[in-house]
């Protein structure tokens, strides 16, 4: 006998619901938050690229997603997903701005340039 609370289902551009719905174009401005509006940022790896990020202290991503990377700043928490066994790990936190090629080489075997030149350097905190 408990009190019927209306429930409202938001389908708007920011409800993941919606996305696939959206070209990758249509979600830029979901992705293009200014620096105010960006909580924190949620970096990729796998199992080969974990251990590299952890002990070099630095996260990256593609080129293309420096448009919100680049609103990365000191003292922002940094949450790190990998996609192989689901885990999220964390939380860092930024040690610098989000910026392109802080180490053009990352990830590689040091003689071809990094395909995840989106950077930012952390500190481990959890």
């Amino acid at each position: 006998m408990g009190a019927r609370r209306k429930t409202e289902t938001y389908k708007g551009l920011h409800s993941p619901s919606s996305w696939a719905s959206h070209s990758p174009s249509s979600l830029l401005p979901f992705l293009n938050l200014p620096a105010e509006e960006l909580a924190a940022v949620i970096f990729g790896c796998d199992h080969a690229t974990y251990n590299e990020c952890v002990t070099q202290l630095l996260f990256g991503l593609r080129a293309s997603h420096i448009i919100y990377v680049k609103n990365v700043r000191p003292g922002m928490p940094l949450l790190f997903f990998n996609y192989i066994d689901k885990k999220l790990h964390g939380i860092s936190e930024a040690d610098s701005y989000g910026e392109m090629n802080i180490n053009p080489y990352a990830w590689t075997d040091g003689k071809k340039k990094t395909h995840f030149s989106a950077q930012a350097r952390i500190q481990v905190r959890c």
